[in-house]
């Protein structure tokens, strides 16, 4: 009997993913993102459904290759339209090892290239995708205006 529960354990274990995305910390980045922006007197950031699977993608794929261009070499501008987004001006920010919403935004503000991305006046939209897996976290931070 023992050897059955250990066996079936064992199969369950097995068959959970080694990933995860986070909504929670997630959630919680772009309420820190976005009450920087109130402080600069900068309209918060809006996320949707497309920008998040997009974020959630890229945040995978830097676990594979960790730059700004894609697993497959393309420009990672492409994970846009390939959900459905079209964008008139975008950015990213790729960031691996943080924990916690907190501890990445605090490295992110004080680097000047994420801390301007945060306050840039052009982007409108922010999508925020975070893969862990056993050896880390991805974060991969979307910007980006709508195109009309």
């Amino acid at each position: 009997m023992k050897k059955i529960i250990l066996i079936t354990f064992s199969i369950l274990f097995l068959a959970l993913p080694l990933f995860s995305q986070d909504p929670e910390q997630s959630a919680k980045l772009l309420e820190l993102i976005n009450e920087e922006r109130q402080k600069a007197g900068l309209e918060a950031y809006q996320t949707n459904e497309d920008l998040q699977n997009a974020a959630a993608i890229r945040a995978e794929e830097i676990s594979k290759v960790f730059e700004s261009k894609r697993p497959d070499g393309r420009e990672m501008h492409t994970v846009y339209s390939e959900n459905g987004i079209r964008v008139a001006y975008y950015g990213e920010s790729i960031r691996s090892g943080y924990e916690t919403a907190s501890g990445i935004f605090k490295a992110m503000i004080k680097d000047p290239s994420d801390s301007s991305s945060i306050l840039d006046m052009d982007y409108t939209h922010i999508g925020i995708g975070i893969y862990k897996n056993s050896k880390n976290t991805y974060w991969a931070i979307l910007y980006c205006s709508l195109a009309e």
